[in-house]
């Protein structure tokens, strides 16, 4: 019975671990919202999910979709989603309060987005548009900011042209057609749509007339990043391991879009050659694209002033290294490099993260080869706060800061002794050979002669002995025939 009772209970025990097994190897569920459903750009979700890369990070993702921008906001401020994939002027939404930030820019130029025109002879070319009514999908969307800019570019104010909000991009279509609006802003992918069924076609497309720009930004709930930075960390990741397999397998990423999209396989194509070079592949802001968002906001009246455009994103990326300085003789010599990404496995997300020191390994800090004389100040403390490089395997510790200066490339000489108070006070060897009037062996004798019987020495005649000053304690030096 007991051998029964034991084996009782050791199937009781291997269940209780099988049952649990999956639970404890669960992908942390993570909400994504999306602004609107059918861009390509957004596609990268989907296309995670069917090749396994997000399952590799770890995360479950799930997708809700919202009708623009400005719902995808109230989205995060009612906290049921984690992220938004939404545009760069929807930046203006955190400026006035709700509880996120950008934590990654998405795609930058807008390459894929286009002005499409119904049939109507009307508009033949952008001059036309003056006074016409744009459908976009809401106030404050990326569609609205394209609007009003180009209306700004074609000298005209930014209310040259007429915006109107439609919402979803079934209900900006079918406004199209019925004649509601003379044209809307969407991807450019549905204006070679309606080229083909002949209601409507590409008039322009906006990455002609907008360069610095980030078209579409990856967007973190504050709660998410201060509960689970890691899982931001993951998702950020995953992201971008997802547009590397894009960009390497075109044929399997218009495959899995064009269930998102809606697109036949020719225009998809077509398609994912527009969107692929605006992709961004590190996730990195511009300074230029985010004061090119941050002044419009008072010229489109979105805002009243250009708003901090650093307190709206999450610093992840520093500057990264452009020169270097390498040994030439007694001067520097600068080489250009490529500019080097952060190491992702070591994001801080926290808000100005204490300086980190760099452990041991391949990326470890060492003496290198002597370098020439430094370009600039040895140790800089600047007067503002400033984030640090990230770095694979960074931790905190407090260490010693060891700067070597002065250091060149020269040949070996003679140099003074490290330490001056050894000079003249080096101990001599025990035993030295002298030229006297003879072959002489000379032993330094203390107050004992105990080193001198051990080696032999008891019937040695001492023929002349005198106190030196550098024997120590005072003894004595004698000579001794051999």
């Amino acid at each position: 019975m007991s051998r029964a009772w034991h084996r009782t209970i050791a199937g009781v025990l291997l269940l209780t671990a099988c049952a649990g097994a999956p639970a404890a190897l669960a992908a942390d569920k993570v909400r994504v919202g999306k602004s609107v459903s059918q861009p390509f750009a957004f596609a990268p979700i989907e296309i995670g999910t069917a090749e396994g890369i997000w399952a590799k990070h770890d995360l479950d993702v799930e997708t809700v979709i919202f009708a623009g921008d400005a719902k995808l906001q109230q989205g995060m401020v009612a906290n049921s989603v984690d992220f938004g994939l939404g545009s760069g002027p929807a930046m203006g939404f955190l400026a006035k309060g709700v509880p996120a930030k950008a934590v990654g820019a998405l795609a930058n130029e807008p390459l894929s987005m286009g002005l499409i025109v119904g049939a109507s002879p009307d508009i033949q070319k952008p001059e036309d548009l003056k006074g016409k009514k744009i459908g976009v999908t809401t106030n404050g969307s990326l569609s609205y900011w394209l609007a009003r800019e180009l209306s700004r570019q074609m000298g005209w104010g930014s209310n040259g042209i007429e915006t109107v909000a439609l919402g979803a991009i079934g209900a900006q279509l079918a406004a199209l057609k019925r004649g509601q609006v003379d044209g809307v802003v969407l991807s450019a992918s549905q204006g070679y749509g309606l080229e083909k069924t002949g209601d409507g076609r590409l008039l322009l497309e906006f990455g002609t007339y907008i360069k610095d720009f980030h078209t579409h930004v990856i967007f973190a709930t504050d709660a998410m990043i201060a509960a689970k930075p890691d899982q931001v960390r993951r998702f950020l990741a995953g992201w971008k391991d997802v547009i590397a397999f894009m960009a390497a397998n075109k044929a399997e990423t218009v495959r899995i879009a064009r269930q998102v999209t809606g697109l036949d396989e020719g225009i998809e194509n077509r398609e994912y050659d527009d969107v692929m070079p605006m992709m961004s592949r590190d996730l990195r802001f511009h300074a230029k694209a985010l004061d090119v968002i941050g002044d419009s906001f008072p010229e489109m009246e979105i805002m009243p002033a250009k708003p901090d455009m650093r307190s709206l994103r999450l610093e992840i990326h520093r500057h990264a290294v452009d020169a270097i300085a390498q040994v030439r003789r007694r001067r520097a010599v600068f080489e250009d490099v490529a500019e080097m990404a952060a190491a992702a496995a070591a994001m801080h997300l926290g808000a100005y993260h204490a300086p980190a020191a760099v452990g041991r390994g391949l990326d470890g800090a060492r003496l290198r080869i002597v370098e020439a004389r430094p370009a600039g100040a040895a140790l800089e403390l600047l007067l503002r706060g400033e984030q640090r490089l990230v770095a694979a395997g960074a931790v905190e510790r407090a260490g010693a800061l060891l700067v070597i200066e002065r250091a060149a490339a020269r040949p070996f000489g003679a140099m003074l002794a490290h330490d001056v108070k050894l000079l003249g006070r080096e101990q001599l060897l025990p035993l030295r050979f002298r030229m006297c009037h003879g072959i002489l062996l000379g032993v330094r004798l203390g107050a004992h002669d105990r080193f001198a019987r051990s080696l032999g020495w008891d019937d040695t005649k001492v023929v002349d002995a005198r106190q030196s000053a550098t024997a120590p304690g005072g003894g004595y030096e004698a000579v001794m025939a051999v």
